[in-house]
């Protein structure tokens, strides 16, 4: 038997009239509303009843405020049905008032009773009883209702202890819950989902001020106060045994600090022993360097608890997307970014880039702010630390070269994968400077004239090798007549001087163009 059950949460207007003070009292009207709850008596003797009730009372009356006519007017009763009363008991010894066809047929219309008392009886005696009687229930109830929390939060202690908290709260309730866990990166539904999860009631869980779940409930029309008080003690259950969650993930998440460090870095540590069995053999391991809309939570000591968790939730949402495409993951901070230690568990190096950029997609759809570089894959661990050094590479640059996009050379991207830098993997480990006095070796008379004149001959000499110096092409592409790009080409020529279309010079001036774009895109487009 269930606490509800146990301790009777609902008195009604038909247990009103099982007490030996009713006696005799005969139901004039409203037979159909004898489940109506009665919370409170109140004696009420004058017509303006709205005004001094609260809802849920039985109220009493002898009719001696109605006036000379004796008549109960109906929008006197419509006041007291729409302000919530249980029923109306009159009584009728002094006939102080008469009751019309209408207000009766009006009353049963709103299932509202009226109950008559044909003999003496004392309002004080009934008032007393049905308050006392009222009192000590709702005593029987605190302390079941301490039991019962008391239960919930036991079960914190134990295993599956959310399960189990939500398969009691389905005993005492006698109805269908579920729960989203949002801490869990989709929702984990408890039982069988109802066929229509919009008719439930949603109770939200907060944790730290983070809303981390949604409760649902089934309700029905008998729920009472003492239901709600049992649901919102499940919900502090379930709110410390996801808070318990959150802490014991967030020292998993702490620890896997060093040993994630450790390899980044070259350094021999500690590896966890599921990492150790699941990177053995052929098994393909990548990494991936990202970073967030919010930068200052890279460091947990001085992030607030509150706004970790917030983010926490995002990247547990991360990790469960990957898992169900078949990557498990590792996530941790490192230095102004995150780093995340990927094992490709379908073992399928071609495919493992299609999936992560399916889950980022729909990661970044609401974080549109988010970047991600990521390495080749790697089978050995001792190897880790030069792919760690690809992926950092692949976020820092956060563009890709591209000569398909209408001219552009450059085409930024929310995921970038090492291998589609091309000659920019080079570049991003030599000296900028160095870099620069290359491309300006090769260009600078072309860019000191385009600087002068305000003429772009830079961009006419990068699409005209794109096009591997095909003269229509590159009309067609730069929106010109022919003979304009003729007059160019020979400035060009006059410029970089008549060697500039050989093989060898070619290749440099190819070379010096990519650089070019790479420290455009590094340094700023007004940089050259």
């Amino acid at each position: 038997m269930s606490m509800i059950e146990q301790v009777d949460t609902r008195f009604t207007v038909s247990d009103c009239l099982k007490r030996p003070l009713f006696e005799g009292a005969r139901i004039l009207a409203g037979h159909s509303g004898l489940q109506r709850q009665v919370r409170w008596v109140h004696v009420l003797e004058i017509m303006d009843g709205s005004s001094y009730v609260h809802g849920e009372e039985l109220v009493l009356m002898t009719g001696v405020g109605v006036g000379e006519r004796r008549q109960l007017s109906v929008s006197y009763i419509a006041q007291l049905v729409e302000s919530n009363v249980s029923a109306l008991c009159i009584e009728m010894v002094h006939h102080y008032v008469n009751l019309s066809d209408s207000v009766k047929s009006y009353a049963d219309s709103c299932h509202f009773p009226i109950i008559l008392f044909e003999k003496p009886v004392s309002f004080i005696d009934i008032t007393q009883d049905i308050h006392t009687f009222l009192i000590h229930r709702h005593h029987d109830q605190l302390v079941a209702l301490e039991k019962i929390s008391s239960q919930f939060l036991n079960l914190t202690l134990q295993q599956r202890g959310l399960a189990k908290i939500l398969t009691l709260l389905e005993h005492e309730l006698q109805t269908t819950v579920w729960l989203k866990d949002y801490l869990q990166g989709t929702p984990l539904i408890h039982a069988k989902e109802p066929e229509k999860p919009e008719a439930c009631n949603s109770y939200a869980i907060t944790v730290l001020d983070v809303h981390v779940g949604d409760l649902f409930v089934m309700e029905n029309d008998f729920f009472s106060e003492f239901h709600r008080l049992i649901i919102d003690r499940a919900i502090t259950a379930i709110a410390q045994e996801l808070l318990r969650r959150f802490s014991l993930e967030e020292r998993r998440f702490r620890s896997s600090q060093k040993w994630m460090h450790d390899l980044a870095t070259s350094k021999s540590g500690n590896l966890p022993r599921e990492v150790e069995i699941k990177a053995q053999g052929d098994t393909p391991l990548f990494w991936c360097a990202f970073q967030s809309d919010t930068p200052h939570l890279y460091d947990l000591d001085t992030t607030s608890d509150s706004l970790f968790l917030s983010f926490f939730q995002k990247l547990k949402k991360l990790q469960f997307m990957l898992g169900q495409n078949g990557i498990q993951s590792w996530i941790t901070t490192y230095r102004h970014q995150w780093m995340l230690l990927g094992i490709d568990l379908m073992n399928t190096p071609t495919s493992y880039m299609n999936r992560l950029e399916e889950v980022w997609t729909q990661m970044t759809k609401n974080h549109s702010t988010w970047q991600m570089g990521v390495s080749r894959t790697f089978t050995s661990l001792k190897d880790a630390h030069l792919y760690w050094k690809q992926a950092e590479l692949a976020l820092s640059i956060q563009a890709i070269p591209s000569h398909t996009i209408e001219g552009k050379q450059i085409q930024r991207k929310e995921l970038i994968h090492y291998d589609q830098l091309g000659p920019w993997q080079l570049y991003g480990q030599v000296e900028p400077t160095i870099l620069k006095q290359y491309y300006k070796d090769q260009l600078n008379p072309l860019l000191t004239y385009d600087q002068k004149h305000g003429t772009d001959l830079r961009h006419t000499l990068d699409l005209y090798l794109e096009t591997e110096q095909n003269k229509q092409a590159t009309a067609k592409k730069l929106f010109i007549h022919r003979q304009t790009l003729y007059y160019r080409l020979n400035k060009i020529n006059r410029l970089l001087g008549t060697d500039w279309e050989s093989a060898n010079r070619l290749l440099a001036l190819k070379q010096a163009l990519s650089i070019f774009h790479f420290i455009q895109l590094r340094q700023g487009e007004d940089e050259q």
